[in-house]
């Protein structure tokens, strides 16, 4: 598989579990802090890779990461702000939200 193909299938991975929290929360109203935790994983390596690759390449995953981490960060803000969220909880999602953020630049 080539680097590029290999962020891709990164970035799929990533998505996978966004949709698998939203799932989760949505049915139970809980959060699975491992699966988040993956979630990020993949979309720190599929960044890692994208920064090793051609140029043309390069943008087409960044944009394609960008647009995750916009949904992974509306979907962080939505937990921050609920009600029930403790705010141990509440500092936990900050700071996946921030690297999101940082993943950004």
């Amino acid at each position: 598989m080539t680097p590029d193909g290999k962020a891709e299938l990164k970035i799929t991975f990533s998505e996978e579990r966004l949709s698998e929290i939203r799932k989760k929360y949505e049915t139970t109203g809980l959060v699975d802090k491992e699966i988040l935790d993956l979630l990020l994983k993949e979309a720190r390596e599929a960044l890692a890779i994208s920064n090793q690759i051609g140029e043309e390449n390069n943008k087409k995953i960044k944009n394609r990461l960008r647009k995750l981490n916009i949904r992974q960060i509306d979907m962080i803000k939505t937990l921050e702000n609920e009600e029930t969220t403790t705010e141990a909880d509440r500092n936990t999602y900050r700071s996946y939200r921030q690297e999101c953020e940082n993943m950004m630049e």
